[in-house]
């Protein structure tokens, strides 16, 4: 269980760097791009397919 928790730590942290970051260069993501790139720093999908995805998405904004 600890595992897990430190794992949902490391996502957390990491996301909110991302989004710092992304704020700091006056950038902001949506609520799908937030999950996308949750998936990926789960490690429920891969860099490639976070990467196909996140083009789809760009194409269609």
């Amino acid at each position: 269980m600890s595992q897990l928790k430190t794992r949902d730590e490391i996502v957390k942290r990491r996301m909110e760097a991302a989004l710092g970051t992304l704020k700091h260069e006056g950038m902001t993501l949506r609520q799908r791009e937030k999950e996308l790139l949750e998936a990926n720093l789960r490690g429920e999908i891969s860099d490639e397919e976070f990467f196909r995805r996140a083009c789809e998405i760009a194409k269609k904004s």
